[in-house]
């Protein structure tokens, strides 16, 4: 019988299929079904030319994705016939980079060290017992540390590091775990450790310097380490006095910190810890996870809150930094607030000299800030609040493709993204656009990706959202390039759909948060949106009321609590009430705020959900000023969390003159000021009050009557929120979908605007 008929393919593959070890699993696949050929990365990812039998080919392909690595995420195979004439005769090789490409590559995010390469960091036979920065193609620095496409270790921060004779046999042998680690080093040739403390020159270097840094730790002292993608902050969450000075110094009055623990045992002992945030914990993602505190009164001044953000130590270097100091430590941004993370050493020691008493460094550079991702575990599913280290810049897919475009996100939060056919590339976390300082990090990171994944054909148009203030819609017109604006709630709903393959069905859209551009030039907040044919009509909104003082309504919960008591009973009722003591408002300064509010001095009319969560806060006496943005409706949804329920105060859905339905909040506001009145406590009136909001929710998916309900917007990071609402929809039989791949926040906006490109028919190209 003779054997089967040799056929030749192209095999291209997309994704994140770079410096993920998947030009060995190549080899290794290929060879093992004998085909022979060879395999290169590109900057449209990874391709194949091979040759051998129909079957051996649809296997391989099948074992492509099914087998692909751990950190390795496919998203297309795409398979040619071809000639084949210049393929080898025998055997499979693995060749040089081609750089000639029509489309993007998708590098992989910054990955945990490997259970491989932590047991040779800590045995002494090994050659790089105790390196601290051992990584191999599982593990290691990636998208921090790359400047351009196609992923080889030239295009890296890396090149200024020669191979030593050990790494250059590794990175070439195709067997190896570190074939082709663009980061590859060893003590011989790689990156060292230095110590100095502020204003002084280098005292100590390498493992001097890491057993330096580590006794000042222990000491009670604050050091800033040089990590991954960037600077932390770095003391004893343990030392309460230590904790205070380093918030002094950092001018972060109270929010949370997140805390750095040697490992998963522990964890346990300080944290309630679920099998599915165990599991968040060890990915290769490594991020910070909130934790509900075993002791509610655990570390006050790291966290006045019942839970945790909690991390892993995830480089060499951080697991060697516990080891020398068991105790747990804040691993808090490397910034002044407000300011962006620190990257570079001399910059570290310039913004950074007034906070730590010291600094441990390397000399790898940092190609761009990659700050830790924040996430949560509710309802069993991952929950991002924010998507940068370990997840940045892994592509999402699109339902459609799309021409290449730039997509700004927003002002708050701001990630951005550059889309093209059916991927969008979405960036690490920027941060708020507030100053220079975090603008200046906008246009850089806006420039490195497009330098990193445009290739042969340069973005035809740029995204932004409506609001003409924002920063990243200036920056869009500055381009020069044709403009499509998207409605920010209508960012976050395209970006829920898509992430949940919903594009081409029809669904009830509920999109709640603090503030959004409205089409009408109003400040939208409490949105709901019929999504069918492919587009999105409002059809629902909290009842508008008036802000007095803009923003700062956003750090004063009691101003729109005041304003829509003001609303309700009139100036004379308000002012004669208890209220504006409560609030700490001096008389006058009560007056002087009413006064204003009949005038309409500095009014905006807004539906924002997020100011009526301020409201609510304000009114049952948890919070009159937000010392960080969101603290208000933290401490009300924690509050919110105990057993007794109570009945929901009323929040009646009606109809307005313009023919949208709206939750009409002057019932539930009246309401909820009489039981404060009246002695209920603050765990009684959150329960009631997320009640009201649920109830809403059900009665308008109710009267809609669609199966698939999108919740999104910030105001769904609220657990009781959230988890109330998909309980009681999915209690009735709707189909409940929330973002979980993209922040629900604005740190989503980038993918939704990209979404809501790729389905716009008329595009401004």
């Amino acid at each position: 019988m003779s054997p089967p008929a040799e056929t030749a393919w192209r095999i291209r593959i997309s994704g994140t299929v770079q410096g993920v070890g998947f030009r060995p699993f190549v080899f290794r696949l290929a060879t093992g079904l004998g085909l022979r050929g060879r395999v290169w990365n590109t900057t449209d990812g990874v391709v194949v030319e091979t040759a051998g039998a129909e079957e051996q080919r649809d296997t391989f392909c099948a074992r492509l994705r099914r087998e692909a690595p751990p950190a390795a995420e496919v998203l297309h195979i795409e398979c040619f016939p071809t000639e084949g004439t210049d393929l080898p005769q025998k055997g499979f090789r693995i060749v040089e980079s081609a750089v000639a490409a029509t489309t993007s590559a998708v590098l992989p995010p910054d990955l945990a060290t490997c259970s491989d390469c932590q047991r040779e960091l800590l045995d002494p036979a090994d050659p790089r017992h105790r390196y601290p920065f051992i990584n191999c193609t599982n593990c290691g620095p990636r998208f921090s540390i790359v400047e351009k496409l196609p992923y080889d270790r030239a295009n890296t921060t890396m090149r200024v590091f020669p191979l030593s004779e050990r790494c250059a046999r590794e990175y070439n042998d195709p067997l190896d775990r570190r074939f082709h680690a663009e980061p590859n080093a060893d003590k011989d040739s790689g990156p060292r450790l230095a110590w100095r403390e502020s204003g002084l020159p280098v005292r100590c270097r390498d493992e001097a310097a890491l057993q330096e840094a580590a006794r000042e730790l222990r000491d009670g002292r604050i050091v800033a380490v040089k990590g991954l993608g960037g600077f932390h902050l770095m003391c004893r969450a343990d030392r309460a006095e230590t904790v205070r000075r380093l918030r002094e110094r950092k001018g972060r009055e109270a929010k949370p910190l997140a805390v750095m623990l040697a490992d998963e045992a522990e964890i346990r002992r300080r944290c309630l810890l679920s099998e599915g945030e165990a599991v968040q914990l060890r990915s290769a993602a490594a991020p910070i996870v909130l934790l509900r505190k075993r002791d509610p009164g655990l570390w006050p001044e790291v966290s006045e809150l019942s839970t945790l953000g909690v991390l892993l130590p995830y480089t060499p270097l951080h697991l060697l930094l516990l080891e020398a100091c068991p105790y747990p430590l804040i691993a808090t941004s490397g910034n002044i607030s407000d300011e962006p993370i620190c990257t570079e050493n001399e910059e570290a020691e310039k913004r950074l000299g007034a906070v730590a008493d010291g600094f441990l460094l390397h000399d790898r550079p940092i190609a761009r800030p990659v700050d830790d991702s924040v996430l949560r575990v509710v309802i069993k599913q991952r929950q991002l609040l924010r998507r940068s280290r370990g997840f940045a810049p892994a592509a999402l897919g699109l339902p459609r493709p799309v021409p290449p475009c730039l997509c700004m996100g927003g002002d708050l939060k701001n990630t951005v993204a550059v889309a093209r056919g059916r991927e969008v590339v979405l960036s690490q976390h920027i941060g708020d656009l507030e100053t220079e300082p975090a603008q200046e990090v906008f246009r850089r990171s806006l420039h490195l990706l497009r330098t990193l994944f445009e290739s042969g054909e340069t973005a035809r148009f740029a995204v932004h959202d409506l609001h003409p203030g924002y920063h990243s819609t200036m920056a869009a017109a500055a381009s020069g390039l044709p403009l499509l604006g998207v409605q920010h709630h209508e960012a976050h709903a395209w970006g829920c759909l898509a992430e949940h393959g919903l594009v081409e069905q029809e669904a009830l859209c509920i999109i709640w948060d603090g503030t959004g551009y409205g089409h009408d030039g109003t400040v939208w907040g409490g949105e709901a949106f019929l999504y069918r044919g492919g587009s999105l009509r409002r059809c629902a909104r909290l009842r508008p009321f008036d802000l007095l003082g803009g923003d700062a309504a956003a750090r004063e919960p009691w101003r729109p609590a005041m304003a829509m008591l003001l609303e309700i009973l009139g100036p004379a009722a308000v002012l004669a009430s208890a209220w504006p003591g409560r609030w700490g408002l001096a008389p006058e300064s009560a007056s002087a705020f009413a006064r204003a509010y009949e005038r309409r001095i500095q009014c905006v009319a807004t539906s924002s959900m997020g100011r009526l969560f301020d409201a609510a806060t304000a009114l049952a006496g948890l919070c009159c000023k937000n010392r960080y943005e969101g603290e208000a409706a933290m401490k009300f949804e924690e509050a919110g969390q105990s057993a007794d329920r109570g009945e929901a105060f009323p929040l009646p859905l009606r109809t307005s003159e313009s023919g949208l339905r709206e939750w009409d909040w002057e019932p539930l506001v009246r309401a909820m000021a009489g039981a404060t009145e009246a002695g209920s406590t603050a765990d009684i009136l959150s329960n009631r009050f997320h009640g009201a909001l649920v109830n809403g929710i059900v009665e308008l998916s109710d009267e809609m009557n669609l199966p698939t309900v999108c919740l999104s917007g910030g105001c769904f990071q609220n657990r009781c929120l959230l988890e109330g609402a998909e309980a009681a929809l999915r209690a009735k039989g709707f189909s409940v979908h929330w973002p979980q791949r993209h922040p629900c926040n604005d740190g989503g906006l980038a993918l939704g605007q990209a979404v809501a490109a790729c389905c716009q028919p008329n595009l401004p190209i």
